[in-house]
């Protein structure tokens, strides 16, 4: 689901730290934080980079969280020789998607570290968890589905005063 966007520029756009140090900078930011464990898988064929971590809770217990980076495409000026002028390509910016993924993971850890949310509040969606036939999936890719067929409607906001249908 998305909802308009009004700003005229993406956000990160003005990046300089390339999609290789990010990585760098996130695997750091997760150590602080005290994430010991995690796992990086790079598809850059297919456009596709998860992060898997586990966080480890006071009480011993532990969570597992797959997050999949987003992929910004957009628009860039460049110079087409053939007709003597420029012209707008849409092309992807690992950079400028890696860094909108590192603010939202900062902000969620520093939910979770200063006690705004516990960890299953946060991540719910993202939590690794077997399914039926013992494969490794997120709650919200098992539960998607189920509410997509059971024909669940989300409720839309309506005016003060207004009954919702």
């Amino acid at each position: 689901m998305t909802f308009k966007y009004s700003r005229k520029t993406m956000p990160y756009s003005g990046t300089e730290v390339s999609a290789e140090q990010r990585f760098i900078k996130i695997d750091k930011m997760l150590r602080d934080y005290g994430i010991t464990k995690s796992q990086w898988t790079k598809d850059w064929d297919s456009d596709r980079i998860e992060l898997k971590f586990i966080i480890e809770q006071e009480n011993g217990s532990a969570i597992g969280i797959k997050l999949v980076a987003p992929l910004f495409v957009a628009g860039h000026r460049v110079w087409n020789e053939r007709l003597g002028k420029s012209e707008i390509k849409q092309a992807k910016n690992w950079a400028q998607s890696l860094a909108l993924f590192e603010h939202y993971l900062k902000t969620k850890l520093e939910f979770i570290a200063f006690g705004l949310r516990d960890v299953k509040e946060e991540f719910l969606a993202d939590i690794l968890v077997k399914d039926s036939e013992g494969r490794e999936r997120t709650i919200v890719e098992i539960i998607e589905p189920a509410l997509n067929s059971a024909g669940v409607k989300f409720p839309q906001l309506t005016a003060p005063g207004e009954e919702v249908q």
